[in-house]
């Protein structure tokens, strides 16, 4: 036998993906058969070594193993039209193992397989994957997450690490954030695991193929008999059966996550985005033109036609992208001819729903606040109703805030020196200002707030906002996003802030392009003064940030009610405003704690 299909000769990690079988029969031959052609479809010649179905008997229980590896070609990434002779050699390898109940995979240069794969296998579920390998000892190492928040301009995704988590992540506010993967550590035993991919990966040598099956036993004992405890990870949003509210929650909401979708740009895996037109034909898209499409806060609207339901995502692409409530699963849509569709490095194809729905690339929102689904799995987080009386501190009411009839006034004139008291800018100038050494009007341009505020131990980011409504989410929405957008500009550097000073704080103020004679240094002796302070303030170890929202279109005493209606499940009709607003508010609550930044909310009464 030649020493290439050899099995001894492989030696692969503990590195693998852990799946649940729908069936308790063994995979049949013509299934691997056809796994193995569609994870091959670009191999060239025959196999290098390809056994099906192998039995193996590990602790009295029978194994069927099953592995091809193949050669092939493709062209470099780095040229822009084949030529030839300019072909890159790889190979890639599939290997599964059946247990019964469970499978195991470990695969490299494969083609695309989940779709076909999720006729016979499913993930094995978060609740088991978080804590199958968790004890009292376990250090949490480094955990990946993604946020929930609905506001484009808070962080999609952090990665942490630490000697032991346990010991030194703060906890407040961690309730939006769903873990993606972590790294454990038992007794200098290292275990990455992948959630939404079951994947496992134990860190150590490579193994022999008969090792590894054994290793992957050994895994799948324990996942059988697992039983959810108590863990560290319960400080993050918990997981929930998806099936067992499915008939119950209307979904409100849609935000894509374009981590990945970036990632595989930047790298190359995407090599263009086209069109595919009904007449079979390619127009091809400018990549920024669809991630403008859908990095966006995105409503969904049910339909009820015939006695089916179909819930469409409003205002992205054609307007038939639809949010699928599957029995177990949540997916994307698209009921058109035309569709978009990305060209990879492989040469392969794939319509943008089915990348994004593949490992569930969005955030979905309902009418009822607690919940959200991403990840394949639909998560609760109690805590958004569990501490109403720690997200009322953040309101602070003034009775003064009910006159209000505009923002910044109305009819200015170029002898303008001041904002009518009637206006939030004038009721800012008038209860704020003076309690700070210096008051910078920074409104309109490349604006950090509509008023920086210093002190000889804090910098105030007053950001404004009028509306008649009574309870706008989306004037909430614009607010908060401009609040996220400049949190870092605390710390800017020396030569941005001396920018600002020598151009717009030395200016005058400009309203709809008329020149006021309202100065933007609006407290203090200069501007060259007021930039060297918030320089120096910048290197102070315990200086006090703080963001502060201004806004006239709801009061402290209505909020409260509202909530309070909320949490005990009432109906009312500003309840969708209100969601979104908890939503929204929680999530500059939890960006501000990330970055050591008070919040306040002024409001009315």
């Amino acid at each position: 036998m030649d020493e290439l299909n050899d099995i001894q000769n492989l030696i692969l990690n503990e590195n693998a993906y852990f799946l649940k079988k729908k069936g308790d029969s063994y995979l049949s031959n013509s299934f691997i058969n056809e796994l193995f052609n569609k994870a091959s479809v670009d191999k060239k010649g025959r196999y290098l070594l390809k056994e099906i179905n192998v039995e193996r008997t590990i602790e009295s229980n029978v194994v069927q193993y099953s592995i091809c590896v193949f050669r092939f070609e493709r062209d470099p990434t780095f040229i822009k039209e084949p030529r030839k002779g300019w072909k890159e050699i790889k190979l890639g390898y599939l290997l599964i193992a059946d247990y019964g109940d469970y499978a195991f995979m470990a695969k490299k240069n494969v083609a695309v397989i989940e779709n076909f794969l999720r006729k016979n296998l499913t993930d094995v579920e978060y609740d088991h994957l978080s804590t199958l390998f968790v004890n009292d000892n376990t250090a949490f190492e480094k955990i990946n997450m993604n946020n929930t928040s609905i506001t484009n301009e808070s962080i999609r995704g952090k990665s942490i690490e630490a000697f032991d988590l346990k010991n030194s992540m703060p906890t407040l506010g961690i309730g939006t954030y769903v873990p993606t993967s972590m790294r454990i550590n038992n007794d200098n035993e290292k275990t990455a695991i992948t959630f939404n991919t079951s994947r496992i990966m134990q860190y150590g040598a490579k193994k022999e193929i008969p090792a590894l099956l054994v290793w992957a036993h050994n895994v799948i004992k324990k996942i059988r008999c697992h039983r959810k405890a108590a863990s560290f990870l319960d400080v993050f949003s918990t997981p929930v059966e998806w099936s067992d509210f499915r008939t119950e929650l209307v979904p409100s909401t849609i935000l894509f996550n374009l981590i990945k979708l970036h990632a595989d740009l930047e790298s190359g895996i995407i090599q263009s985005m086209y069109y595919k037109e009904v007449d079979g034909k390619y127009t091809t898209i400018n990549p920024n033109t669809v991630i403008s499409d859908l990095q966006k806060l995105l409503e969904i609207k049910k339909n009820t036609e015939n006695d089916i339901v179909q819930y469409y995502i409003l205002n992205l692409f054609d307007n038939k992208v639809n949010v699928k409530l599957n029995a177990k699963s949540i997916s994307i849509q698209w009921d058109s001819k035309r569709r978009v569709y990305l060209g990879f490095d492989d040469g392969s194809q794939e319509c943008i729903t089915q990348y994004l729905s593949k490992n569930n690339y969005y955030i979905v929102n309902f009418e009822s606040v607690e919940y959200v689904y991403t990840m394949k799995q639909l998560y609760k987080d109690s805590s958004l109703l569990g501490y109403i009386e720690l997200f009322l501190e953040v309101f602070k009411p003034h009775s003064e805030l009910a006159n209000m009839l505009s923002e910044k006034g109305t009819g200015f004139w170029t002898s303008s020196v001041r904002f009518p008291n009637n206006s939030l800018f004038g009721f800012i100038e008038k209860e704020l200002v003076p309690d700070f050494d210096y008051a910078l009007l920074d409104d309109l341009g490349d604006e950090w707030a509509d008023y920086i505020l210093l002190t000889d131990n804090k910098i105030q980011f007053v950001h404004a906002k009028h509306d008649t409504t009574k309870a706008s989410a989306s004037a909430f929405h614009v607010i908060i996003s401009q609040a996220l957008k400049n949190i870092g500009n605390f710390t800017a550097t020396k030569d941005r802030l001396e920018k600002k000073g020598f151009g717009i704080w030395s200016n005058l103020y400009n309203n709809g392009n008329k020149v006021t004679r309202i100065n933007r240094l609006r407290k203090g002796p200069d501007i060259n003064s007021a930039v060297a302070c918030f320089i120096d303030l910048t290197k102070k170890p315990n200086l006090n940030r703080e963001v502060v929202l201004v806004v006239d279109f709801i009061s402290k005493s209505d909020l409260a009610d509202w909530l309070t209606r909320l949490k005990n499940e009432e109906k009312f009709g500003e309840r969708r405003q209100i969601i979104q607003i908890i939503w929204l508010i929680s999530s500059l609550i939890n960006a501000c704690v990330e970055s050591g930044v008070s919040i306040q909310i002024l409001c009315k009464e």
